[in-house]
């Protein structure tokens, strides 16, 4: 998945992240007609926590440090991966 984003100085963060394999299978064992993915940006603007949202539980997935792209990347909209993630589930 492709996140972006605007800091407070309008400065752009894009990064790619993969989700754990173990996704799909939560996905699935929450037996709902609706779940929802949240993005929550911590206050010192680099960094994300997604959050699968489901049956009134708020389940952290990832937390991941975003970066600033380079010109290069911009131009032809193809960001690299963070190097910085943290799983919570498997």
């Amino acid at each position: 998945m492709t996140i972006c984003w605007l800091d407070q100085s309008k400065q752009d963060y894009c990064c790619k992240i993969d989700f754990p394999n173990g996704f799909q299978k939560l996905v699935e064992d929450q037996k709902s007609k609706e779940v929802r993915i949240r993005l929550e940006i911590e206050k010192d603007e680099q960094h994300g926590i997604i959050y699968l949202i489901s049956n009134n539980q708020k389940i952290k997935i990832l937390r991941f440090k975003n970066k600033m792209p380079s010109p290069e990347e911009r131009k032809n909209i193809d960001y690299a991966s963070s190097n910085e993630v943290e799983y919570f589930i498997k």
